[in-house]
């Protein structure tokens, strides 16, 4: 019996230990500037040849990024600038980044980057005739 009384509090100061451990850990690993991921149904769009997926939206740090795909067997996409005419919520862009191209530029995941914690219409402008339009 003096086991046991001896044993139980230990055991609860361990876990009362423990508890408080993993909340510190957890707020140490949210930082104040952290991503929003907004949620995305998966929009897409296609015209000329040309697919457009958008395939998240991040905000973070008081920007708006848009992560798309292009994908085409026509145009090379990697020559296409998507920061002149586009714009989020009548914002225009303030930055385009092809984060990767392959097979000629004709498959290119690229960034659309807005100042400011946007949502509304959206449109991807990659020259004159290629215009695509979406609501985010």
């Amino acid at each position: 019996m003096k086991k046991i009384l001896i044993i139980f509090p230990l055991v609860l100061l361990i876990m009362a230990f423990i508890f408080i451990f993993i909340k510190v850990l957890k707020l140490n690993n949210s930082p104040a500037n952290a991503i929003d991921q907004v949620a995305v149904d998966t929009l897409t769009d296609s015209q000329d040849g040309i697919d457009i997926t958008i395939n998240s939206i991040e905000k973070k740090d008081g920007k708006t990024v848009i992560n798309l795909l292009l994908n085409n067997h026509v145009y090379d996409l990697s020559k296409m600038d998507a920061k002149f005419g586009s714009s989020l919520a009548g914002v225009k862009s303030n930055d385009y980044k092809i984060i990767d191209s392959a097979t000629g530029g004709h498959h290119v995941q690229s960034q659309l980057i807005f100042d400011g914690d946007l949502s509304g219409p959206l449109t991807i402008k990659l020259n004159d005739s290629l215009i695509f339009n979406f609501t985010i």
